[in-house]
């Protein structure tokens, strides 16, 4: 344990923890086995973030076994987590500022009851040893509760972006970060993008599609939302 100050001259204290045996394809790395790597290896094929989920999705009193397949499905775990946040952030943008339906109304019931439900058990599986596999299994849970609820026409933003900030709030505690590296698309693209709603207006079709292609030359997707068009980068 080592404390220091951080800049507004309060204290804080840092944590280290040792992790248990790191074993490659259930083996114990080793150089003298051949089996042997570093993290600047690892990150030429998956992201720092991806390396810290995987290695939160086990406990760290456990030995921690790496594989391409394992790094791979953590990828797509964070990839589900920050999709999630992402399209919380999109829908929200657009939607009602109160419920608007009986089904929306309900919708957001469940959702708080989810973010309460979840919060709870976030925090006992940290409490319980740094139990970060558990805590992760209560995003993960809370992502589909979240997803479920932004399906759900006319949910306010309100209810969706404390879905987001919860998310949000959890991660950072594990010192994740859902945003990092997030850039904004580019004015020339989100033009275009405008363009193309005008033409579809105006049933000019081969015009929508054309511009379509344009952006996707450009690097970024368009997807139509019932909230509108959603741009991506490739």
């Amino acid at each position: 344990i080592a404390q220091s100050e951080a800049a507004n001259d309060k204290p804080f204290v840092r944590y280290w923890l040792h992790n248990g045996f790191i074993n490659i394809d259930h083996e114990k790395m080793s150089k003298s086995s051949g089996n042997f790597f570093t993290v600047r290896d690892l990150v030429e094929k998956f992201d720092y973030v991806v390396l810290r989920f995987f290695m939160l999705s086990g406990h760290y009193r456990m030995p921690i076994n790496f594989s391409t397949e394992l790094l791979t499905a953590a990828s797509n775990g964070w990839e589900r987590i920050t999709t999630c946040i992402e399209h919380l952030d999109f829908v929200a943008a657009s939607a009602p500022s109160k419920a608007d339906n009986e089904q929306a109304q309900e919708a957001q019931q469940n959702l708080r009851a989810a973010i309460e439900q979840f919060q709870d058990e976030f925090v006992s599986a940290m409490d319980d040893d740094l139990n970060t596999a558990d805590a992760l299994a209560a995003i993960f849970e809370m992502v589909r509760a979240a997803n479920s609820a932004a399906a759900v026409t006319g949910v306010s933003a309100a209810s969706l972006r404390q879905a987001a900030h919860k998310l949000r709030e959890w991660l950072d505690v594990l010192g994740l970060d859902p945003d990092r590296g997030k850039q904004a698309v580019p004015a020339e693209v989100m033009s275009m993008v405008e363009e193309r709603v005008q033409a579809k207006k105006a049933r000019d079709f081969a015009r929508a599609d054309q511009i379509r292609q344009e952006v996707l030359e450009k690097g970024y997707q368009i997807a139509d939302t019932p909230q509108g068009p959603k741009v991506t980068p490739l």
